[in-house]
């Protein structure tokens, strides 16, 4: 306490002579102020703690935020290419042709017919 005292004291004088117009006297009034916050610990450095969701701990791996960004954005896109391909494509009309043999058809085989369209049985254009 007895050093607040005389910081109290020295900050009346100090003061005083500012309000004066002594300005060369600013220097030292923040000076005594710099002594007093380190004298009651004004200073001192903080702790912060933040919570994530819930009160759950706060994740801060750059890797994990990217990676539920982005599952959140291929929730709103809905599947990707790779998830359609699951399932063969319908194919369109194919004139009472079996569809096995129009895949055959472009896929290669013998050309036994001479149609160009080996192994299907199809005709050519």
């Amino acid at each position: 306490m007895v050093q607040n005292e005389q910081l109290d004291d020295l900050w009346r004088r100090v003061f005083a002579a500012i309000a004066q117009g002594d300005l060369t006297q600013i220097d030292r009034a923040l000076k005594i102020l710099k002594r007093r916050a380190d004298l009651w610990g004004m200073d001192a450095p903080r702790q912060h703690e933040i919570a994530g969701p819930g009160g759950s701990a706060l994740r801060t791996d750059v890797g994990d935020l990217l990676m539920s960004r982005l599952e959140e954005l291929r929730e709103r896109q809905g599947p990707l290419a790779e998830d359609l391909d699951v399932e063969p494509l319908m194919l369109a009309d194919t004139n009472g042709i079996d569809p096995e043999t129009v895949i055959e058809a472009f896929l290669g085989g013998d050309d036994a017919d001479g149609d160009g369209y080996a192994g299907s049985g199809l005709d050519g254009p």
